[in-house]
This record gives C-alpha cells, sequence and structure tokens, in this order.
C-alpha cells in the first residue's frame, strides 16, 4: 500500500523551507556535473535501548544534484528510496522516500576527490509491511533525521563515487507502545555515477 501520509508538521515545514531556499540561491550556481544516479545495500535497526532487536539488509538507491557554488564547496539535495526495519518483535518492514539536503565538503587531490557530507532529512514512508500483522494505522508516515557521510570520487566529468552513509532518525515512528522509541538507524553503503 502506497501513501504519503498527513502533512509534516512544524520541523518538516521548517526543513522543507530550508530546501527550497537553498535551492532558490544555488540554482543559478555552476553546476559540476547534471546530476549523480547512486545504488546500494541499506543495513537498518531501531534506537531502543530496552529492546533487543536485529538489523535488517535492504536496498538504498536515488539520485543527487551536486550544485556547486565554489570547488570546495557543494549544496546537494538527493532523493532516495531507501528500506529500513529491524529483526524481532512484528519485524516491520518499511520503505522510505528519503529527501536529504546535505552540504558537501571537498578535498580535491590530483587524481580523486575525498568529500564529507552532512545535513537534515525528510523521509515520507510508501510502504510498511509486518511479518506478523498490518502496520499500525497510528504509526508514523513521515520521519526526520539526520545523515553524515564519507565518500571519494574518481574521474572527470564523468565521475564514479563510492559513499558510506549513517542516518539517524529523529521520531518515534512506531507509537503503540508508550515508553518505547523506535527511531530509525541505517548504513547505507552506495556506489554511483556523476554525470
Amino acid at each position: 500500500m502506497w501513501s504519503i501520509g498527513p502533512a509534516p508538521g512544524r520541523l518538516g515545514w521548517v526543513a522543507w523551507t530550508a530546501a527550497v531556499a537553498a535551492a532558490a540561491i544555488c540554482l543559478p550556481a555552476r553546476l559540476e556535473g547534471q546530476y549523480g544516479v547512486k545504488l546500494g545495500v541499506s543495513i537498518a535497526a531501531q534506537n531502543n535501548p530496552g529492546v533487543e532487536e536485529g538489523t535488517r539488509t535492504g536496498f538504498a538507491a536515488g539520485i543527487s544534484f551536486p550544485l556547486r557554488p565554489s570547488r570546495v564547496f557543494q549544496i546537494q539535495p538527493e532523493a532516495l528510496y531507501v528500506e529500513k526495519g529491524w529483526e524481532g518483535g512484528s519485524e516491520p518492514r518499511l520503505q522510505y522516500l528519503e529527501v536529504p539536503l546535505f552540504l558537501r565538503l571537498n578535498a580535491p587531490v590530483r587524481s580523486f576527490v575525498p568529500y564529507l557530507l552532512g545535513g537534515p532529512s525528510i523521509s515520507f514512508r510508501i510502504a510498511c509491511n509486518q511479518l506478523v500483522g498490518d502496520c499500525p494505522n497510528d504509526s508514523r508516515k513521515v520521519d526526520y533525521g539526520v545523515g553524515l557521510s564519507g565518500g571519494v570520487r574518481f574521474g572527470g566529468v564523468l565521475g564514479v563515487t563510492a559513499e558510506g552513509r549513517y542516518t539517524w532518525g529523529l521520531r518515534d515512528v512506531d507509537r503503540v507502545d508508550p515508553g518505547l522509541d523506535a527511531e530509525t538507524r541505517a548504513l547505507l553503503l552506495m556506489v554511483g555515477v556523476e554525470f
């Protein structure tokens, strides 16, 4: 079942306003490339110290739009499909459209470019399945978070990237058991191409 869910709250509107403002400022800027595509794996879990849960391995893929105000500094909006969830209990299998707005710092050297990415993201749950029963109606369909990533880019106009990213969800996406938080966590390992 595909569902974007309710409109985001105050924090969501702040994130969206910041994303639109950054895009408006950077669109006239010189582009390093038209876009990038990336794909890889997602190793996801939940942050709940009181519950022993395992990780769930899923798929991640998406596009990025690296805008370059300078050679070293970039603003990089993205749109990613990411599978999350955890093993144990009801074993929810969550699928998100994740929209990060990252700051990117490049360290150009002669043959490759190491880089760091970091910033906020907003995630819209597009599907949810559970091993036992249906996903609860009161589970959250919008998640906010932050991500931190490190990677390397090889090549010139056509560049190949390899990247590792860790994302922290900042909302309890479950809301079923009082006192038990279920905030998403995910390690993304991705490769890509920037055009």
